[in-house]
């Protein structure tokens, strides 16, 4: 990620939660998958991205859980726990920076801030890549755990007095919204993006900052359209239709907001049973992935050098990260 990325990303993982305004951009898209305790379902583009050259697809196996499911670009993206790491030093940075116009940053409320906290277990990576696979999730939950967990919140948010107004203007601070904040000059573009500099300071830049993002976007497009994933996806529907549900693909019933309503669990969870089953039935997974696998084979094949300028990046975003918030636990994982 370049300077003016790492916040948009960090943001869309949900692991800044202070400012609303700072979380946008290209990123807030595509990235998210894989963090620790949020949806990641392939990531989809706005628009049609270019075409890629048919694959070479490998081996199909039977999958029935997203534990130890990688793809070929995992080794350019950080993983849950050096996300962590980044969040930790963002948030360093960027306190700091507040600190200097007299203010604070705080996350009073994520609970990985608690100083006694255990360290959060990482879900796998890919978690809900392609929707439920876990039967046992399905009968408990049915669709609900496809929401992301909410943004914590910082304290001092609370509607009218002192609170809101020193929070109105922590974001003011992080986004760059005000050239002064008491009396004190902001840095370009907020703290926030001074955080980012600080980061980035030093990493190489690809040619095109979202390059991973639209990379992996492109890559599941062209998967969900490939001949072998559309026969599965009719595989899928015919085995669902005979357990009385009509969908054309997955992402039917895992997209709709209404069976993922807490309060219709109940009223889902047989569709997500049943949902489960004929993913297994079909080998629906397995097959998506082999598919996804070969078209990313095929991107790292053809843009390595690039690619290889991403993952120095994470290297040098990781190095200042523990070196800003060195009491991090995170920080003991080597990358």
């Amino acid at each position: 990620m370049r300077p003016g990325r790492t916040m948009a990303a960090l943001g869309a993982l949900g692991v800044l939660a202070v400012c609303g305004a700072c979380a946008t951009g290209p990123d807030a898209a595509t990235a998210g998958a894989g963090a620790s305790g949020a949806s990641a379902s392939a990531p989809r583009p706005r628009s049609t991205p270019p075409p890629l050259p048919d694959p070479v697809v490998g081996p199909v196996t039977p999958v029935t859980s997203y534990a130890g499911m990688t793809l070929p670009l995992d080794a350019y993206q950080p993983d849950p726990a050096e996300q962590r790491i980044l969040r930790k030093g963002f948030q360093a940075l960027a306190g700091s920076c507040l600190k200097g116009l007299g203010l604070e940053l705080t996350v009073a409320t994520d609970p990985e801030n608690a100083p006694t906290a255990p360290p959060a277990a990482d879900k796998p990576r890919h978690e809900r890549r392609y929707g439920l696979l876990d039967p046992v999730e399905a009968a408990a939950t049915g669709y609900v755990g496809n929401r992301s967990p909410g943004r914590p919140r910082p304290s001092g948010s609370a509607a009218g007095g002192a609170g809101a107004v020193s929070q109105e203007l922590r974001e003011a601070a992080l986004a760059g919204t005000r050239a002064t904040v008491n009396g004190r000059p902001v840095p370009k573009g907020g703290c926030a993006a001074e955080a980012e500099r600080r980061l980035s300071d030093g990493a190489p830049s690809p040619r095109d900052p979202d390059m991973l993002a639209k990379a992996q976007a492109r890559a599941a497009y062209w998967a969900e359209r490939h001949p072998a994933v559309v026969k599965a996806f009719a595989s899928w529907s015919g085995c669902m239709a005979r357990h009385g549900y009509r969908f054309d693909n997955p992402w039917q019933p895992n997209d709709n907001p209404a069976m993922r309503d807490p309060a219709k669990k109940a009223q889902y969870v047989e569709l997500a049973v049943a949902d489960v089953g004929c993913k297994q039935e079909t080998n629906l997974a397995g097959v998506w992935l082999a598919v996804e696998t070969a078209y990313q084979k095929g991107i790292v094949t053809a843009d390595r050098a690039e690619l290889d300028k991403v993952r120095a990046q994470n290297g040098i975003q990781l190095a200042h990260a523990r070196k800003a918030a060195p009491g991090n636990r995170s920080s003991l994982k080597k990358s």
